[in-house]
């Protein structure tokens, strides 16, 4: 930076934040919008993360504040995502400077940090008279790993005869930092080689360490031109945030509220049986019927050991499982070219019914009957006390089956539903009085 830099008007004077990103205050909005829509282990886990980000912004915040109160001519880029060859990096800070670019790693821990002999981390926390030591991720091998990805993107802008002395000068101009924002933090590095305590500091000693490496003697200085192009290089490479957090609870939010919504679905249709009218339906027995004949003797109209074909089936009465059936049909006796037009019919009924009313009905049709009156009489008599479960569906004609409340305010409760659910969804509630 010289005299033709100021005249350019490219000279940087001080700290120039270029770009400062804000990814992770936007993240934690929508995680405070979500929290108020989760529940139970969701909305633990929402919590947790919350608490996650807002101690890394916290940490950012007063790492930014040591960089712009420094003084030092440099750019400063704030949360950069950059990616190459399918590798990402999330980089916390990469400071400018005229003589080196710092990749800066903020970590605002809890406890104290120990550094021993073969670079490992612990991290030592104190419960009241307790403490809890635990290993954690070396934030050392963390920065290799976004220096390697910068070289890599730095690399490609250089020419075949550039490449190698790129290489030679990348590890002198491009320096590791990792900097614990937390100011109650205690580092013991005492036993730790030196290259690893010289990338390890606290916040506060950030701007010396800046300072005294650019006044190395055999540091080469950039121009303010220079350095503008490479801070612009970073930012259009820079890209979206490769991990979302708040597009995996959200889908763990709206899985929640689908669930939820299922069963109250579920709740509603249990406690409906209750809003049910009772459908009261007899049906006479064929047993009882064949005793009544028996009971009286021969009818006057046949022998009782004569076929069915040859009885009067006129004289015999309507099987209430037909009349219930026959009931649902239109008022005007057709229901359609083709079908058949009388609506007392049992056939009727048993066309516009489904396969198992259909043997159900031949089952039942199939049984003689007395042609006494008295044998009828016999027969309508003991309608209460047999086959009161045969109810046939209002809604289709198909037979009815007893069923039980699982859920709801009625748990517990009979009714009839349709055996031909899901299809149909009819159900006829059981008077607490009927006998079965």
């Amino acid at each position: 930076m010289g005299l033709m830099d100021a005249l350019r008007g490219t000279s940087v004077e001080g700290p120039i934040v270029v770009r400062d990103g804000d990814g992770a205050q936007q993240d934690l909005d929508a995680l405070e919008r979500l929290r108020g829509e989760a529940a139970g282990d969701v909305r633990d886990a929402i919590d947790r993360q919350i608490h996650l980000i807002e101690a890394g912004i916290d940490g950012e915040k007063r790492i930014l504040f040591e960089l712009t109160n420094s003084h030092v001519p440099m750019l400063i880029l704030h949360d950069l995502n950059l990616k190459y060859d399918g590798l990402d990096a999330q980089i916390d800070f990469l400071v400018i400077t005229a003589c080196h670019q710092f990749v800066i790693e903020c970590k605002n821990l809890f406890g104290d940090i120990e550094i021993t002999s073969d670079g490992d981390f612990i991290r030592t926390v104190r419960y009241g008279r307790r403490f809890s030591r635990e290993g954690i991720y070396s934030p050392i091998t963390q920065n290799r790993r976004h220096l390697d990805l910068i070289r890599s993107l730095r690399r490609e802008t250089k020419n075949a005869l550039l490449k190698p002395l790129f290489d030679r000068s990348f590890a002198d101009n491009y320096r590791s930092v990792v900097v614990l924002a937390n100011p109650r933090t205690v580092l013991h590095a005492r036993y730790a080689r030196k290259e690893v305590r010289r990338q390890v500091i606290r916040a506060d000693h950030l701007v010396d360490l800046i300072r005294r490496m650019d006044g190395e003697p055999d540091s080469v200085r950039s121009s303010g031109k220079e350095m503008r192009e490479l801070a612009d290089f970073f930012v259009q490479a820079c890209v979206e945030s490769p991990t979302d957090h708040v597009a995996r609870f959200r889908r763990l939010v709206e899985a929640q509220a689908n669930e939820r919504t299922g069963t109250e679905q579920k709740d509603e249709s249990d406690s409906s049986v209750s809003r049910i009218p009772v459908l009261d339906v007899s049906v006479a027995s064929p047993a009882a019927s064949d005793d009544a004949s028996d009971d009286d003797g021969e009818s006057d109209g046949a022998s009782p050991h004569a076929p069915e074909s040859a009885k009067d089936s006129s004289s015999v009465p309507p099987h209430p499982v037909h009349a219930v059936a026959s009931a649902m049909m239109p008022a005007s006796g057709t229901r359609d070219e083709d079908g058949p037009k009388n609506p007392e019919s049992p056939e009727d009924s048993r066309d516009h019914g489904s396969p198992e009313s259909l043997e159900v009905l031949r089952r039942s049709g199939s049984r003689g009957s007395s042609d006494d009156p008295a044998s009828s009489d016999a027969s309508s008599s003991a309608q209460g006390d047999a086959y009161q479960d045969a109810v046939v569906c209002p809604r289709c004609g198909a037979p009815m089956v007893r069923r039980r409340v699982k859920h709801g305010p009625n748990v517990g409760s009979e009714f009839y539903g349709c055996s031909r659910f899901p299809h149909c969804h009819a159900i006829v509630a059981i008077d607490a009085g009927q006998r079965t």
